[in-house]
């Protein structure tokens, strides 16, 4: 699990918010569920535990093209 601002993870995901190339950063699994009903790549997805234990979550992980990455909650919104 995820519990540092200073993972690596972490500060590329808070460097692509400032650059501009072809990406999107979603946040939420609304945004997520969609992307992938687009057809759109995913390349890392974070998520809490407590979120990937409901029954939401672990019927989007079984969805996603790579394993999300555990992340600790106060990581996440510090990103959101």
């Amino acid at each position: 699990m995820i519990l540092s601002r200073h993972n690596k993870t972490v500060k590329d995901i808070r460097g692509l918010r400032r650059s501009k190339g072809d990406f999107a950063l979603l946040e939420g699994p609304h945004l997520v569920g969609e992307a992938l009903a687009a057809g759109l790549s995913l390349e890392t997805v974070l998520a809490t535990p407590d979120f990937l234990a409901t029954p939401e979550g672990a019927a989007l992980a079984r969805r996603l093209p790579v394993a999300p990455l555990s992340v600790a909650p106060e990581i996440l919104a510090d990103l959101a």
